[in-house]
């Protein structure tokens, strides 16, 4: 294999440009690219991939790193075109937001590869100019019988956590930036409109705060409050912030919502296994993995629920 390295000096607004001679045939190139199985031996841990015109394409590669885009253009063996972008809170390149052209030609006796990605924020050029001679050397390798397929990162239970965390937050994002201005006071099952819900979710990530202090054997905020207390505190969140703007809850997710997922992936199996009796849960003593998946993954899931049934 050999490979042209990206010109020093190139700007930002200019594409990333790989080209590669692989020891393979089209056709072999091609199913790293649309077969689901072979994406996920070199790209990322799980791939879905719709191989079609307007197919949706999702690579998650560690749990946290998620791209997700849509297949535009195919002509098998010869041509591929496809949106890129990431399932992030951060302020990148959000899913279809970049594209990258990848065209295949005969050569040798193999398969002379040409990769542009254009149109990504400045930002993430570097990493991913980077990241794109990494991948496309492992999967040229691998085309070529050179190298085993990678084995999947297996996520810690608190990293699955996270994961779940982080995913169900940019959902949250993505429902609030797509909210029409005109349903953002919609009212919700929770009786709340759409932007006091979706400010009210937020406030769930204290449930990270309260499993860690479990986990920590440390006495616990809201211990011997009992579910009446909870219920006129979610009156008074939703009196205080009737007239929440979008903008405000999205400075606020993407504020606490890393912060939330980073507490959550800190914790050890045995700071999931902590148990502690609490008051506003009628008593039970649960451990800190079920209240960080009932009250914070189940409360963030119900709400959202609400929001999509109230926004659709």
């Amino acid at each position: 294999m050999t490979a042209t390295t990206t010109t020093p000096g190139l700007t930002a607004t200019q594409p990333i440009v790989k080209d590669v001679v692989i020891a393979a045939p089209p056709e072999t190139i091609w199913s790293y690219f649309t077969d689901p199985a072979k994406v996920s031996e070199w790209l990322g841990r799980d791939a879905q991939i719709e191989a079609r015109p307007g197919g949706t394409v999702r690579v998650d590669f560690n749990g946290f790193d998620i791209m997700r885009g849509e297949m535009l253009e195919m002509q098998p063996y010869s041509r591929l075109v496809m949106s890129w972008g990431w399932e992030t809170l951060a302020d990148g390149t959000q899913p279809g937001g970049s594209r990258v052209e990848i065209t295949l030609a005969p050569e040798d006796g193999g398969t002379r590869l040409r990769l542009v990605h254009s149109n990504f924020t400045a930002m993430e050029r570097d990493s991913m100019d980077a990241g794109w001679s990494d991948l496309l050397g492992v999967m040229a390798r691998q085309a070529e019988g050179a190298e085993p397929a990678m084995t999947p990162p297996v996520l810690s239970a608190a990293d699955d956590l996270g994961a779940r965390l982080n995913t169900a937050l940019i959902h949250l994002r993505w429902a609030v930036e797509q909210c029409p201005a005109d349903r953002w006071s919609a009212v919700t099952a929770d009786e709340w409109s759409v932007g006091v819900t979706a400010h009210h979710m937020i406030g769930h990530l204290v449930v990270a705060q309260l499993a860690r202090s479990i986990a920590d054997g440390k006495p616990l905020e809201f211990a011997d409050s009992g579910p009446e207390v909870l219920h006129e505190g979610n009156a008074e969140h939703a009196r205080q912030f009737a007239a929440v703007t979008q903008q405000e809850v999205l400075g606020e997710l993407k504020s606490a919502g890393p912060e939330a997922v980073t507490l959550v992936r800190g914790f050890s199996d045995a700071d999931l296994d902590a148990r502690a009796a609490l008051r506003f849960l009628d008593g039970h003593e649960v451990s800190a993995r079920q209240l960080l998946e009932g009250a914070m993954l189940g409360g963030i899931a119900e709400h959202m629920a609400h929001i999509e049934a109230a926004t659709a």
